[in-house]
């Protein structure tokens, strides 16, 4: 028993020096959290236009080597304009200092559009492009969001975007639209959808009821925009709440 205790005692002092010897050995390196940024990838080849509003500055990386740089004054909208020549898929990297209220990435055939470290953004609009998905779980301050004539499929929750007050994502692919929270919205196009009866009910259950005027568009819901889903769903469940149901 002697020997054995005399043995742990001797190992715990060589496992104890060990320790001390390896944390002498650790480096904490601080990390600063990323500058705000927006990426996205495109194909799209020759003229392609971007358009920005925002306080600060930003850099443009087009994703061929070529950069660009922008201060913005007062607040003004900006455009910015490249030339690519091929048609290979290109990242695009924003990043930025201040603040990125505006952002306009229509028609540049985009396929990812990744907003997630851009919390500042109040208008979105990316429509006429080729995105499947958008996460718009960062984006609380957006109070605009156009992304109509994509190809978005599943369930569109704008339900973190609690100061949204106009939607426009008419002719996707959507399955559903869940809208809780949003008190300030007031107008939804979601025409040309996949739509079904429950979904556009469960949908109208998600509107609110604040007073005002309100409208939504749903012509053309169900599968392969057949109109199944428009014809049958209980429109009185949005009326009820205040909202004018149109088609």
């Amino acid at each position: 028993m002697k020997y054995n205790s005399l043995y742990m005692t001797a190992l715990a002092i060589v496992m104890a020096v060990a320790f001390s010897s390896c944390k002498k050995n650790i480096i904490w390196v601080p990390t600063d959290p990323p500058d705000p940024n927006i990426i996205m990838t495109t194909s799209k080849s020759g003229v392609v236009s971007i358009k920005m509003q925002g306080t600060g500055s930003a850099e443009i990386d087009w994703g061929d080597g070529e950069k660009s740089g922008v201060v913005f004054y007062h607040n003004i909208p900006v455009e910015f304009t490249h030339n690519y020549s091929g048609s290979s898929p290109k990242t695009i990297k924003i990043t930025y200092g201040g603040s990125v209220t505006h952002f306009n990435c229509s028609s540049l055939e985009l396929t990812n559009l990744d907003v997630s470290n851009a919390p500042t953004l109040k208008e979105l609009r990316c429509s006429v492009n080729q995105l499947t998905s958008l996460d718009l779980s960062k984006n609380s301050a957006l109070t605009v969001l156009s992304c109509s004539i994509n190809q978005l499929q599943g369930i569109l929750d704008v339900s973190k975007n609690t100061a949204l007050i106009e939607l426009w994502c008419n002719w996707n692919r959507l399955t559903g639209l869940n809208a809780s929270g949003l008190d300030a919205l007031i107008y939804v196009e979601c025409s040309s959808n996949y739509m079904d009866t429950a979904a556009l009910n469960a949908l109208f259950g998600t509107l609110n009821s604040a007073p005002g005027m309100k409208t939504i568009f749903i012509g053309n819901n169900g599968p392969n925009y057949n109109g199944i889903g428009t014809n049958g769903c209980d429109r009185n469940i949005a009326t009820g709440k205040g909202w004018t149901v149109g088609v």
